[in-house]
């Protein structure tokens, strides 16, 4: 991303009450799209294609019924995923792990430990994952596709 994408972002902050600047084809429309690649229209448009598509991911029963899965698969093997619900239970996974890193300047044998339990529970979130990333993975690659900016 380059430097100037978060100021185009922090600018159309000023510019949105003013819609009907954006829309159409004039000249502050054209040189945003020739810079920037889209104007605030079309973000509006790809983050409202976004919320649908996480509405239908959290909803999707195949998905649900995944997740719960998941969530139950690493509960069994002593993890706690702080949610069941499509796009937490990977996600509470990853904040757990990034609490057991940031407990300092670990060395020797608690080092040792510290990995063997990281590796373990990548291990449990590929095995206990497997159906739950298939059945999530349309939805995630759609989300990516719909992202803003």
């Amino acid at each position: 991303m380059s430097i100037a994408r978060p100021l185009h972002r922090a600018n159309r902050q000023f510019a949105e009450p003013d819609v009907k600047l954006w829309h159409g084809t004039g000249c502050i429309n054209d040189s945003m799209k020739a810079v920037f690649g889209d104007t605030p229209a079309d973000d509006a448009a790809k983050q409202a294609q976004a919320r649908q598509t996480q509405m239908a991911f959290e909803s999707d029963s195949g998905v649900v019924k995944a997740a719960n899965a998941y969530a139950a698969c690493l509960t069994g093997r002593g993890h706690k995923p702080g949610s069941t619900k499509p796009g937490m239970v990977e996600e509470s996974l990853r904040q757990a792990l990034v609490t057991a890193r940031g407990q300092g300047n670990l060395t020797g044998d608690a080092a040792r430990t510290a990995l063997d339990n990281e590796i373990r529970q990548a291990m449990d979130d590929l095995e206990c994952g497997k159906d739950y990333f298939v059945a999530a993975k349309p939805f995630v690659t759609k989300l990516h596709a719909n992202a803003v900016g």
